[in-house]
């Protein structure tokens, strides 16, 4: 289970972060941490990205805060991961810092902890 949150706490940070000048290459990095099934579904909402990101100019960072282990199984694990998530955009150019609390699902593929599901939730501040 350990694997697994260390695992997700490096995956969130690709999954959550893009910029607008390297979109493709931020897909990539986040599509290497993910199971078949759940990329099906990140690549429907980045595809909204793809459309908007440029003509906001939005660029977003996560950093993880902390992280612990909710459930675990011996091929599923998931973990909750509290990530601040730094923001600009072409309104506002100084970061504009967004709490969350994540829950990915991590799934056990070959011997590898991907990402087969992720929730965000805004942390009530």
């Amino acid at each position: 289970a350990r694997d697994a949150q260390v695992a997700a706490e490096q995956a969130v940070v690709p999954v959550l972060s893009y910029d607008y000048r390297h979109l493709d290459e931020d897909q990539q990095a986040a599509e290497a941490t993910m199971t078949g099934k759940y990329r099906q579904e990140y690549d429907k909402l980045f595809t909204v990205l793809q459309e908007n990101a440029p003509q906001t100019r939005t660029t977003v960072s996560a950093e993880v805060v902390a992280s612990g282990i909710v459930r675990a199984s011996e091929d599923r694990v998931q973990v909750l991961v509290f990530v601040d998530r730094p923001t600009t955009n072409k309104l506002s150019t100084e970061p504009v810092v967004y709490k969350d609390q994540v829950t990915l699902s991590m799934q056990r593929v070959d011997g590898e902890w991907l990402v087969d599901d992720l929730v965000t939730s805004p942390v009530q501040g």
